[in-house]
C-alpha cells in the first residue's frame, strides 16, 4: 500500500482517500455552507458594500448616508459590527 497526496492506494489499484482528511474536509464544507445561511453574514456583506460605495457619492448625499450607515451598523451583531464601524471609519 502506498501514499500520494492523502489517498492510499490499494492492492488492486484502488484510490481512497484518508478518513481523517475527509472527515476535516466535510467539516470545513459543512462550517461554510453554514456561514453562507446566516442571513446576519448577508446584511453584513450588503452593508460592507454600501460603505465601499460611498466615495462615489457627492459630499451633500454622503454626510447622510454615514449618518444612516453608522445607525444600521449599531444594530448590528457585535462580531460584525466592530469591522464594520471600521470599514467606514476609514
Amino acid at each position: 500500500m502506498g501514499a500520494c497526496a492523502g489517498f492510499t492506494t490499494l492492492g488492486s489499484g484502488i484510490r481512497m482517500y484518508s478518513p481523517l482528511k475527509f472527515v476535516v474536509m466535510v467539516c470545513a464544507t459543512t462550517i461554510l455552507a453554514a456561514q453562507e445561511a446566516d442571513p446576519r453574514l448577508a446584511i453584513a456583506k450588503a452593508l460592507d458594500l454600501e460603505i465601499s460605495g460611498l466615495k462615489k457619492l457627492p459630499d451633500a448625499e454622503r454626510a447622510t448616508a454615514i449618518k444612516q450607515l453608522a445607525t444600521r451598523i449599531r444594530q448590528q451583531p457585535k462580531e460584525f459590527a466592530v469591522a464594520l464601524a471600521s470599514n467606514l471609519a476609514v
